[in-house]
C-alpha cells in the first residue's frame, strides 16, 4: 500500500472533502491503525468488522514513528504502553485522568476532524474500544463516532471476569462440546467479545494455548483440588514415607466417611510435593492469574495431625499461608483463591477475616457455597431461587471488607446446579437478576461459573453478562428487549415471552436441587429409573441423605416447572416454524435456543421420574425387596414414564446440531448415543414385563 506520509495529493483533498467526509461511505473506511504490536489482533477484527459494514476492503496497519492520520482513519492505541505525538494532542486533561482512574480496561473513543480515535489504559481497554464500537454500531442505524467531536468513555462494571470456570479435565459439564471447527483463535476472539478477561486454562480436557490468548490480553484461571495428586501417588507415599502423609477432613463429608490423606505443607515433604505440584503448573500456562483450590469434591483440608490444635477454619488458613508462600516464590504475577464451597457460613467468615495477604475467597454460586455439610438436611426455607438472609449477610460483610480478594462466580442458567444439562437454555431473567444483585452489593469481580460461556452455542443468558459488562442498573425489561430484539428481529416479542415462562419453570423449582447437589444426584442416580431400585442404593449416596427431607418439595415443584417449560418450548416451536425469511443468525439461534431447550426439558422429566423413585424407596420397610409385592406394582407407572421419556429423547438428540453431545459426562457420537439409549429401553421393557 502507498505510504500516507509520501501522499502529496492527501491534504488537499482532505480539505476538499473535510466538511462532508463523516457523513460519506468511504470516510467510514480507509485505514486502521495500530501504534503497538500487541494490538495486531484486535485491529484486525476492526479492520474485518469495518469490511463487512462498508463493503469496501479495509485495511489494519502498524504505526510509525508520528505517523499522520488522515480523515477517516481509525487508530488503536494503548495509551499506557505508546502514546505518540498525534494520540497525546487528542487527549483532554480530563480523558488523561479518566484513563489512568479506569485501569487497564478504560478507554476513550473519540471523533478528532474525522479520525476515530480508539484508546485503551491498556492492552484490554484498547480492544474493549473496539468491540464497544461495533457492538453500539450493530445496534443503531448511526454508526457511533459518526461526527466531529462525538465522544464515549467507559469501563466495565466488575474488574475481573471469569468466562466459565471448573476443574482440570472440565469433563463433568453437560455441556456440547467444542466443535472440531471452531478453534482457539475464535475462542479467545469471542471471550473478548463477551466481556471476558480470564478464561479456564483447560477447556474440556484440553489446554488453552497461551497464544491466542495473549492477543487479547485474556489470562487464565485454574481449578484445582487442595489435595491435587493422584490417588496412586499419595498410595506409594504414604508406603514410603508414612508419617508425611496425614489424614485430612473434607467439610462435607460426615465423621463415617472413608478417612482422606493428604501430604502435609508443614513437613518438608509435604511442603516439597507442593511446590513441585505449582512450580509444574506454573511453568505450563504462561498466561496463568489465579489459582483456585476446592476443599471438597476431590479436595480436602489438613488434618488435626498437620496443624495440632487448631480449629478447622485455622487449618485452613496455615493451609493457605503455607501454599501462599510457595506460589509467590514461583510467580508473584498469580494469585492463589480458596473456595468456600462446602463451608458454613460462619466458617467462611472466620476464614475471611484470618485470610492471609493476597489470598483471595472464590464464591461458586452463593446460594452452594455458604451451606453447611449434607448431612446437616434440607431447610425448606432454601425452597426459592433467593439466597436467605444469612447468606446475604456473609457475602455483603466480606465484599464490603475485601472487594479486590473476593471472586463470586454466578451460575446464570447455562450450567447452575440446577440447570446443568442444557448449554443453551434461557434463563436470561434469573441472570439478570443474578447480576443486577452482584452490582447492587458492589462485587468488583464475577465468574460465570461452571462453562458459563460456551462461544460456539447461542445463550441469552452470556448475552445478558455481555451487556451488563458496560450498563450498571439497568432494567430487566430494557436490557432482555434489546437483547431479544437484535438476535430475533420480528420474532422478538414472541421469544421474550417464551424466556419468561422459563424464568417461572426455574422459581417453580426448590432450591434444594441446587443447595444439596440434587441435579447431580438425580444425574448419577439415573440408574434407579432403570434398574430394581433397592434402597441401600439412596442409603449409601450422602446426597440421597440430604435430599430425602426435600423429596416433597420436588414432587410438588416439579410438575409446575415441566408445564411451564413446556409451555414456553411450545412457543418458540410455534415462533420457529412461523418465521419466514429470517436471516440465517436468527434461524441459529431459534433453532439452537429450541433445541436446547427440548433437551432441558427431557432432563426435568427424568429428574421427576427419579424423585418419584426416591418417594417410593423411602417407603420400603427396612429388609423388604423393592421387587416384591406390592411395591413393584407402585414403580410400574414410574417405569412406564421413563419409557417414554426415552423415546422422546432418542427422537430431540438426533436433532442436535452438532455430531458430538455430551451426556452423562462424556461425548458421544450419533451411534455410541443410539447405543445407550437402547439399553436403557430394553432395561425398563424388562423390569414392565408383560
Amino acid at each position: 500500500m502507498k505510504s500516507r506520509q509520501s501522499s502529496i495529493a492527501r491534504p488537499i483533498l482532505v480539505g476538499l472533502f473535510a466538511s462532508i467526509a463523516p457523513f460519506c461511505l468511504s470516510a467510514w473506511g480507509e485505514t486502521v491503525w495500530f501504534t503497538s504490536p500487541d494490538l495486531r489482533v484486535p485491529a484486525g477484527d476492526l479492520a474485518a468488522f469495518l469490511t463487512e459494514q462498508t463493503e469496501e476492503r479495509i485495511p489494519a496497519e502498524l504505526a510509525g514513528v508520528n505517523p499522520t492520520f488522515a480523515q477517516g482513519d481509525w487508530v488503536l492505541a494503548s495509551v499506557s504502553r505508546d502514546r505518540t505525538e498525534a494520540i497525546e494532542r487528542v487527549l483532554t486533561p480530563a480523558n488523561r485522568a479518566f484513563l489512568d482512574s479506569s485501569g487497564a480496561e478504560g478507554f476513550v473513543a473519540t471523533n478528532v476532524g474525522g479520525i476515530r480515535y480508539l484508546l485503551g489504559g491498556g492492552q484490554r481497554g484498547a480492544a474493549y474500544a473496539s468491540i464497544r464500537i461495533q457492538r453500539l454500531w450493530t445496534e443503531s442505524d448511526l454508526p457511533p463516532l459518526s461526527a466531529d467531536g462525538e465522544h464515549l468513555d467507559q469501563a466495565p462494571v466488575f474488574q475481573e471476569r471469569i468466562g466459565g470456570a471448573g476443574g482440570e479435565d472440565m469433563t463433568r459439564d453437560f455441556a456440547q462440546p467444542k466443535p472440531s471447527d471452531y478453534d482457539w483463535e475464535t475462542y479467545a476472539r469471542d471471550l473478548a467479545h463477551a466481556g471476558v478477561n480470564f478464561t479456564p486454562g483447560v477447556v474440556q480436557g484440553q489446554v488453552v494455548p497461551d497464544e491466542a490468548l495473549k492477543a487479547w490480553g485474556i489470562r487464565k484461571v485454574l481449578f484445582f483440588p487442595s489435595t491435587p495428586f493422584a490417588a496412586s501417588t499419595l498410595r506409594e507415599w504414604r508406603a514410603s514415607n508414612p508419617g508425611e502423609i496425614k489424614p485430612a477432613e473434607d467439610p462435607r463429608a460426615s465423621a463415617e466417611s472413608v478417612t482422606l490423606w493428604a501430604p502435609c505443607p508443614a513437613t518438608e515433604f509435604g511442603k516439597k510435593a507442593y511446590v513441585d505440584w505449582l512450580d509444574k503448573v506454573v511453568f505450563d500456562h504462561k498466561t496463568l492469574a489465579k489459582i483456585v483450590l476446592q476443599f471438597t469434591e476431590g479436595g480436602a483440608i489438613p488434618g488435626e495431625e498437620c496443624y495440632p490444635k487448631l480449629k478447622r477454619p485455622e487449618r485452613v488458613v496455615a493451609f493457605l499461608e503455607t501454599l501462599n508462600g510457595i506460589l509467590k516464590r514461583i510467580s508473584e504475577d498469580v494469585t492463589l483463591y480458596a473456595s468456600t464451597r462446602g463451608f458454613s457460613a460462619e466458617e467462611v467468615r472466620a476464614i475471611a477475616g484470618a485470610l492471609p495477604k493476597g489470598v483471595g475467597l472464590y464464591f461458586e454460586e452463593p446460594s452452594v457455597s455458604i451451606l453447611d455439610s449434607p448431612s446437616g438436611g434440607y431447610e425448606p426455607s432454601l425452597a426459592s431461587l433467593d439466597w436467605d438472609a444469612e447468606q446475604q449477610r456473609t457475602l455483603e460483610g466480606i465484599l464490603s471488607s475485601r472487594p479486590e480478594e473476593c471472586m463470586v462466580a454466578v451460575a446464570a442458567g447455562d450450567t447452575d446446579r440446577l440447570f446443568s444439562p442444557a448449554v443453551g437454555m434461557a434463563l436470561p431473567g434469573a441472570a439478570h437478576a443474578k447480576i443486577r444483585r452482584l452490582q447492587e452489593l458492589k462485587c468488583r469481580n464475577v465468574a460465570l461459573a461452571m462453562g458459563g460461556i460456551h462461544p460456539w452455542v447461542y445463550s441469552p443468558n452470556a448475552e445478558v453478562f455481555r451487556e451488563l459488562m458496560w450498563k450498571a442498573g439497568e432494567s430487566s425489561e430494557e436490557t432482555l428487549g434489546r437483547i431479544a430484539g437484535r438476535d430475533f428481529g420480528g420474532a422478538a416479542e414472541e421469544v421474550l415471552a417464551a424466556w419468561s415462562l422459563f424464568d417461572q419453570a426455574a422459581a417453580a423449582l426448590p432450591l434444594v436441587c441446587r443447595a444439596q447437589g440434587g441435579e447431580a444426584f438425580t444425574r448419577n442416580g439415573a440408574d434407579l429409573t432403570t434398574g430394581a431400585p433397592v434402597p441401600a442404593k439412596v442409603v449409601r449416596n450422602e446426597w440421597g441423605l440430604s435430599l430425602g427431607d426435600g423429596v416433597p418439595f420436588l414432587l410438588e415443584g416439579y410438575p409446575k416447572a415441566i408445564r411451564l417449560w413446556r409451555e414456553g418450548l411450545e412457543r418458540l416451536q410455534r415462533t420457529q416454524d412461523s418465521t419466514e425469511g429470517a436471516t440465517y443468525s436468527i434461524a441459529k439461534n431459534l433453532r439452537d435456543g429450541v433445541f436446547w431447550s427440548g433437551f432441558y426439558l427431557q432432563t426435568l422429566e427424568t429428574q421427576h421420574n427419579v424423585v418419584r423413585c426416591l418417594n417410593l424407596l423411602k417407603w420400603i420397610p427396612e429388609g423388604q425387596s423393592a421387587e416384591a409385592a406390592p411395591w413393584r406394582q407402585a414403580f410400574l407407572p414410574l417405569y412406564r414414564d421413563e419409557l417414554a421419556n426415552m423415546e422422546r429423547w432418542t427422537d430431540l438428540l438426533f436433532t442436535a446440531p452438532e455430531p458430538l453431545l455430551r451426556l452423562e459426562d462424556q461425548p458421544m457420537s450419533r451411534n455410541g448415543l443410539e447405543r445407550k439409549l437402547d439399553q436403557k429401553r430394553q432395561a425398563l421393557k424388562g423390569l414392565i414385563g408383560n
